[in-house]
């Protein structure tokens, strides 16, 4: 008989040898293996680790394994969402967590009231500082975004005087856009607008709010001197071409005055002749005076008009800033008075110097645990009470 070829033996063949291994044995095999390179195993490895030696330290400093483990409570909250498609590592993980969650109720039966306590209130308390913050976060974000709106890049409150204001300032700006926003135009002004087109010139127009905001007063003041009984941009003279006729008239009438002069040798014909080249010329300059002014009521209608979309753009980004401000301003003084409460911000400062060593344990399990907890404020719970036990806890 031929030696096997798996250890060299000769008592039995190849397919017999013992070291062959079984079917089961060699699936096991392979699922071990890619559950090892599964994406949640590394993170598993390390809560599993992590759980170990806090246990480890369990007798020396209860108040650190148990800040330990609510911290390793957050992050093992998030390896069901990594292990899905791999029931047999899902399992793993359920029980791990079970596991933790019993550690967790039994250090805090087991721990005086006296160590844990301090800890609970300088989580809460940190967690309650967090929040403020937050809101004074979101509410920069959105005084720079409608700032944005409005080209305007002024930087947004650090401190509780800058958004107080700040605020003033934008509440009369806001004020003086409304006047803007709501001024009554004549139709007339409105429909040299239309007819020039500007609906799709915006580009051509100055975007600078102290320049939009001077030249529009100064065409609205133009716009509203224009009598009722013309429209804004129609000259007073000439009504039409009537202008341009009057002139030929008078200039024709001159001519045959001073033609008729020179034939009859008569004064009194040169004399009209003078007139009506007098009269011509005021003709034409009284002509040119009417168009110029035309000229200059269309483009202070054009600049009253602008001045009123642009202000309705204004007003918009301007009432959200305005609000937003108004929030930034109240989260800086909810600050202030939280850290100068003796109960809130210095009870903070009193537990970070009982147990200086824990401070950056506190902190971390503060922000880990802050979404969680404001969920589990809004349904009533209490973010740091041990979770319920509902799977094996035999095994880590």
């Amino acid at each position: 008989m031929a030696a096997c070829r798996h250890c060299g033996s000769n008592d039995h063949v190849d397919f017999a040898c013992p070291l062959l291994q079984s079917s089961e044995l060699e699936a096991l095999s392979v699922r071990s293996s890619a559950a090892a390179n599964h994406p949640a195993a590394k993170p598993f490895r390390e809560c599993r680790a992590q759980l170990r030696l806090a246990l480890s330290q369990r007798e020396e400093d209860p108040a650190r394994v148990w800040l330990e483990l609510m911290s390793l409570r957050e992050s093992a909250s998030k390896l069901p969402g990594l292990v899905d498609g791999d029931a047999a590592l899902a399992s793993d993980v359920e029980r791990f967590r079970a596991k933790l969650e019993a550690e967790i109720v039994t250090l805090t039966e087991e721990v005086d009231d006296e160590v844990l306590a301090p800890l609970y209130s300088w989580v809460d308390l940190l967690r309650r500082r967090n929040r403020i913050d937050r809101e004074i976060v979101t509410a920069r974000g959105n005084v720079k975004a409608s700032r944005a709106a409005r080209s305007d890049e002024t930087r947004a409150p650090r401190t509780e005087g800058e958004a107080a204001t700040q605020l003033a300032i934008a509440t009369d700006e806001l004020e003086s856009w409304k006047k803007f926003s709501s001024a009554e135009l004549p139709a007339s002004a409105a429909l040299v607008w239309r007819d020039g087109g500007w609906d799709s010139r915006h580009a051509e127009l100055s975007t600078d709010p102290a320049e939009v905001r001077s030249r529009g007063a100064e065409g609205l003041a133009v716009v509203e001197a224009v009598p009722p009984t013309r429209g804004v941009g129609s000259p007073a003279f000439p009504r039409s071409r009537r202008d341009v006729v009057v002139g030929f008239a008078t200039a024709g009438a001159a001519l045959l005055f001073a033609i008729l002069g020179i034939v009859f040798d008569s004064g009194a014909l040169d004399a009209l002749a003078v007139l009506a080249w007098l009269a011509t010329g005021a003709a034409v300059a009284l002509s040119f005076v009417a168009r110029a002014r035309a000229a200059a009521e269309a483009r202070a209608a054009v600049a009253a008009v602008w001045a009123k979309t642009f202000a309705a753009r204004q007003v918009v980004a301007l009432e959200s800033e305005v609000g937003w401000l108004d929030a930034l301003r109240d989260a800086f003084r909810a600050r202030r008075v939280f850290d100068e409460a003796k109960s809130e911000g210095r009870q903070i400062d009193d537990l970070r110097a009982w147990r200086p060593d824990l401070r950056d344990f506190v902190v971390e399990v503060a922000r880990q645990g802050d979404a969680a907890s404001s969920a589990l404020e809004v349904d009533g719970g209490v973010s740091l009470a041990p979770g319920r036990v509902e799977n094996d806890a035999s095994s880590v």
